[in-house]
C-alpha cells in the first residue's frame, strides 16, 4: 500500500473512530436564553380591494405567500433578527422547563457507531437521562457537519433533542407562541443548561 492510500485509511479511521463528547453529569437551566429565530405566519382571507393591498404589503415586507383555498392566502416568514426576550416570554420558558433539568448518567461500555456519513455520524450513547417526570434507556447521539453535537431520547413519550456546541454548555430549543387574531408568532429560543 502506498503512503498516499494509507495516509488516507488512517484518517478515515481517525474521523470513523472519533469518541463523542463527554456530556455525562447534571444539566440546570438557570434562566438563560438566547433569541434564535421567529416564524410568522398570516392568514389573509380575500373579500376586498383593501385585502388584496394587505396581500402585496405583507409580500413587500419578506412575506411568502400562496393560495390555500377559499379565497384565503397563507403568508409566513422567518427572521432571525435578534430581540430582547420579554419578562413574560422569560416567564414561559421557565414554566415550560420547570422539572426538565437533566442527569446524563454514564453505564458501562463505549459509545458504538450506528452509521457514518459525510455530514453525520449517528451513535447509539451509554447511558441514561433523567429528570423529574421519568428516565430513559435509549440514546442516540449525533455528531453533524459544523461541530454540532446532538442527544436524542425520550421520556415519558416526550421527545427532547438538547444540542452542544461543548461540553459545557447544552442547548434545548423552546417555543413561545402569540396569537392575535389571523396572526401567529412562533419565538424560538435557546434554553441554556450548564453543567453542575
Amino acid at each position: 500500500m502506498g503512503k498516499a492510500a494509507f495516509f488516507i485509511v488512517f484518517i478515515w479511521s481517525a474521523v470513523a473512530t472519533a469518541k463523542p463528547l463527554d456530556v455525562y453529569g447534571q444539566w440546570r437551566f438557570r434562566g438563560e436564553i438566547e433569541p434564535s429565530f421567529t416564524k410568522t405566519l398570516v392568514l389573509l382571507p380575500m373579500r376586498s380591494e383593501k385585502d388584496s393591498s394587505r396581500l402585496t404589503e405583507l409580500k413587500s415586507q419578506g412575506f411568502t405567500c400562496v393560495y390555500a383555498d377559499r379565497n384565503l392566502y397563507r403568508c409566513v416568514k422567518m427572521t432571525q433578527e435578534k430581540w430582547t426576550p420579554s419578562p413574560a416570554h422569560r416567564d414561559k420558558v421557565a414554566a415550560l422547563l420547570k422539572g426538565k433539568d437533566f442527569e446524563i448518567e454514564k453505564d458501562p461500555g463505549e459509545p458504538q457507531i450506528i452509521t457514518s456519513g459525510d455530514s453525520a455520524v449517528q451513535w447509539s450513547y451509554p447511558g441514561r437521562v433523567y429528570n423529574a417526570r421519568g428516565k430513559t434507556d435509549s440514546v442516540i447521539y449525533w455528531e453533524l457537519d459544523g461541530g454540532l453535537n446532538k442527544l436524542q431520547f425520550e421520556i415519558k413519550r416526550e421527545p427532547f433533542w438538547p444540542f452542544f456546541t461543548s461540553a459545557d454548555k447544552m442547548n434545548l430549543v423552546v417555543t413561545v407562541t402569540e396569537t392575535e387574531q389571523m396572526k401567529r408568532t412562533q419565538f424560538y429560543y435557546d434554553a441554556i443548561f450548564t453543567k453542575e
